[in-house]
């Protein structure tokens, strides 16, 4: 599975999940991974004009369309991402789930993890993770195979 560039699905909305979405992107940037952020391409403003949402939206399903793969942080099941993710899905591509926020012993979501290829719990994982596939020069398909709620 090709990791030519990553779609990063992840909500920002409060400092923790800022934080945690630069974190993501730090381990991209330190396995040399491209990625699509679109906290980093266009924030919508809560007042924007129809014009400019359509505009915003158009734009992140064209990079839906154009990526490979998808890192979908689940803080929260920030309903932007899980849409993505579903969309993401339904193009046949394959997703990682980043599950930082569960609590430990915490239970995962059976569609989420049917529909990825792997859920990395945290951030060394996560890490982990990466390597290992920078290594094999593919995604590396790890199915989940924890709790599910």
């Amino acid at each position: 599975m090709s990791m030519e560039k990553a779609y990063i699905a992840s909500g920002w909305f409060n400092p923790e999940w800022l934080q945690e979405l630069e974190d993501i992107k730090a381990l991209l940037d330190k396995h040399g991974l491209k990625y699509f952020s679109p906290r980093d391409e266009a924030i919508c403003p809560p007042d924007a004009g129809l014009d400019v949402q359509q505009e915003i939206f158009d734009g992140n399903v064209n990079a839906l369309q154009s990526c490979s793969w998808m890192l979908c942080n689940t803080r929260e099941k920030d309903p932007g991402s899980v849409w993505e993710s579903g969309n993401f899905y339904g193009q046949g591509k394959p997703i990682v789930y980043f599950a930082g926020g569960l609590p430990e012993g915490a239970l995962f979501n059976l569609m989420l993890a049917k529909s990825g290829i792997k859920v990395c719990m945290n951030l060394a994982e996560l890490d982990d993770y990466l390597s290992r596939c920078v290594e094999a020069g593919h995604l590396l398909e790890e199915p989940y195979a924890g709790h599910i709620e």
